[in-house]
């Protein structure tokens, strides 16, 4: 038995010292079990009658790679005959809404609860069983990512379950309760073992919409109360978008998909790689080390600058012809004043080959290289800029690259006039560092770094308020969409039987205090998730009145009119009476149907061809976007590429809202409906990182 402690299924023993009571399934209420029942055991169950009926046909026809195929036909009358998806069925059924904790399994391949430390020697039978399931769990966390982390998260939170695997809704305890059931029927067989080879087998071809339902499921009955689930620190990261992967559409290179994943891979080699000297050596050896670098941009390579190291051995074979030590112009000793003719060529270099990289706008390109003149004259000074990655002027050039990347090349409009303002602060700063660059230093260049970016978070800030009335309706959608939400788990929660009118008036009061509410504030909303439970337990007026005065203390703190909060409390006492005197005719909420309606959104810019419920590495990346994140998008009726920024994002209504900086246009998608668009290639994260940073390295 997996679980060798009878007291482990005892919900009333007492934990080891510092240890969580886990307790399964017991935190939820019948009416929340009865809802996962519901909603999940027939779309796992279905899934596995496909599988069934798929391997059934694969057998009898003699689909094989050995000398088994006779066997394989036996084996199909055999899954015919035998109620393998009816124990199946059951025994899900009966987890959903069994309360005890740990559940037990008649064996697994990994032995969480019991004694032994799964070092044993395992027969054949066993070690292909637990192959079996390490690849199932492989392709869950490589291939599912997104409900996995829903899953997880669901089965963590509230010490609901020590090992995640054990809740329910896991593939890997289908799994457990689908061997049970083979080994039932078929013994610890040849053929037991096929049909689970054939089940992983379907769940990597067809579990992406089981998966997802599964989530939905999960997260509609209120068990994910973090909205973003976030990586646990086992799991494969994605990596954010790099200049390291970037290259401009049509330029030749290798095009990254969006996630980054694929295009490291694909990332030309960078070519020679030489040492760098040291601060303190003299002009001679910077001068050399220059001359490398401009060698390789006029090589006329795919890698462009050669990657430099901070420090190597110049010990290689095939190194670059390297002129010898001399003037920028000619023969002789090379001076600070010449050695900083080398550092305006090299930074020059640089910055074109980031700027044919990526595509800039003509008045963005010409503010950046404004810079170049007086940002030669600092750096020559101060060779440190080279060699430190967290050089303030070395970090600001980066920032200004990167503002001017976000501006489309051919921006036809600029509504509101964002984009004049980032080119007046290009050259602003450009004449800023033109007048002190003869006697700046670190502490100047700080504050240069520092006013900055305090100038890059004002006019972001400007920009989302300049978009205020396309986000409003937005937001007050996802507010509505998590009222309604929070009544449907506060009835689950419950168990209450509330008329439908009660429930309609919730959740449009709820819905109008989350219109009033400051970004992050969460009291508020709190005491009203505590008066909706009051009501929907028919407390007593004196009880629910007690809660209402909290509430109504923490909306004066905040601000709220007294008119509109009373309004709003008023409308919550009506649905009170109501829950507590229904008309004999009044029609009961029903939380399926709502839950029903949390089907997959899409969006006025989704592809017409979206195909529903994927469950990708896509999905997970699209899911990883917040507000403020730039990309580009390319139209997929005219290949017109522009670059926007989330403006909004609503988590319970899945919704995307991207608006370019000139304001002029604006795409709105579905959470599918992004991943979609990395996943078609029409989509990519504009880089984040310092591009001074991907070559200096």
């Amino acid at each position: 038995m997996m679980t060798s402690k009878e007291d482990r299924n005892d919900p009333t023993a007492t934990p080891p010292a510092g240890k969580p009571r886990w307790q399964g399934l017991a935190g939820l209420s019948p009416e929340q079990r009865e809802e996962l029942v519901v909603t999940i055991a027939p779309a796992v169950v279905g899934h596995l009658a496909g599988c069934l009926r798929s391997t059934t046909q694969r057998w009898t026809s003699g689909q094989s790679l050995d000398e088994h195929d006779s066997e394989r036909a036996r084996w199909s009358l055999e899954l015919g005959r035998f109620p393998i998806a009816q124990d199946f069925d059951t025994a899900i059924r009966d987890d959903l809404r069994d309360t005890r904790y740990p559940p037990a399994y008649e064996f697994s391949g990994i032995g969480f609860a019991a004694d032994d430390s799964g070092l044993k020697v395992l027969d054949d039978y066993q070690t292909a069983r637990r192959s079996l399931r390490h690849g199932l769990e492989a392709l869950i966390r490589g291939e599912h990512a997104y409900s996995h982390l829903i899953l997880y998260q669901a089965a963590r939170e509230g010490d609901r379950f020590e090992h995640p695997n054990w809740a329910p809704w896991s593939p890997l305890h289908w799994f457990e309760r689908l061997f049970e059931a083979a080994e039932r029927h078929l013994g610890r067989s040849r053929a037991a073992l096929e049909l689970m080879d054939a089940y992983v087998q379907c769940l990597a071809r067809s579990g992406s919409g089981l998966l997802t339902t599964v989530a939905e499921a999960v997260d509609a009955c209120g068990l994910v109360t973090d909205p973003a689930p976030t990586l646990e620190p086992d799991t494969d990261a994605v990596p954010a978008a790099s200049w390291n992967d970037y290259r401009q559409p049509g330029s030749g290179s290798a095009q990254p998909s969006g996630t980054g994943r694929e295009s490291a891979r694909a990332a030309p080699s960078h070519g020679w790689a030489g040492p760098m000297p040291d601060a303190r050596e003299d002009p001679d050896a910077w001068a050399r080390w220059a001359r490398v670098l401009l060698h390789g941009a006029g090589s006329g390579g795919t890698a462009g600058i050669p990657a430099v190291q901070a420090h190597g051995d110049m010990g290689m074979t095939g190194d670059p012809p390297v002129a010898a030590a001399g003037s920028a112009t000619g023969a002789g000793p090379v001076t600070r004043d010449s050695l900083q003719v080398l550092i305006r060529e090299l930074l020059d270099a640089i910055l074109r080959q980031i700027l044919r990289q990526i595509g800039f706008h003509p008045g963005a390109e010409e503010g950046v290289l404004a810079i170049l003149p007086p940002l030669s004259t600092v750096v020559a000074r101060d060779l440190d800029f080279f060699r430190e990655r967290r050089h303030p002027l070395r970090i600001w050039l980066g920032q200004v690259v990167n503002a001017g990347a976000r501006i489309t090349p051919d921006s036809p409009d600029d509504t509101g006039g964002a984009v004049e303002r980032q080119l007046e602060r290009l050259h602003r700063f450009a004449d800023r560092l033109r007048s002190g660059a003869d006697a700046m230093d670190r502490v100047q260049a700080q504050a240069l770094l520092a006013d900055w970016s305090w100038e890059t978070v004002r006019d972001l800030a400007r920009w989302q308020e300049m978009h205020e009335d396309r986000i409003r309706p937005l937001r007050h959608e996802e507010h509505v969409a998590r009222a309604c939400r929070g009544v449907t788990v506060c009835v689950l929660e419950t168990g209450a039987t509330l008329p439908e009118d009660a429930a309609r008036q919730i959740a449009d009061a709820w819905g109008e205090i989350l219109d009033l509410l400051p970004d992050g504030e969460q009291r508020l909303d709190l005491d009203l998730r505590a008066v909706v439970r009051a009501i929907c337990r028919m407390a007593s007026p004196t009880e629910v009145n007690a809660l209402v005065r909290q509430a109504l203390a923490d909306a004066q703190r905040l601000g709220i009119p007294d008119a509109r909060i009373r309004s709003v409390f008023a409308r919550l006492g009506q649905a009170h009476l109501q829950h507590l005197r229904p008309p004999p005719d009044a029609a009961a909420f029903d939380p399926q149907q709502s839950l029903r309606r949390r089907r997959s959104v899409r969006l006025r810019d989704d592809d017409p061809d979206l195909l529903p419920d994927f469950d990708d590495i896509h999905v997970f990346e699209a899911n990883r976007i917040r507000a403020g994140d730039w990309c580009e998008f390319v139209d997929r009726t005219n290949g017109r590429l522009q670059r926007m920024a989330l403006a909004w994002r609503g988590e319970a209504t899945r919704s995307f809202l991207f608006i370019p900086l000139d304001g002029g246009s604006e795409r709105r998608h579905s959470l599918q409906g992004v991943a979609n668009e990395l996943r078609e290639g029409r989509m990519r994260m504009l880089p984040h990182d310092n591009p001074i940073d991907v070559i200096l390295r």
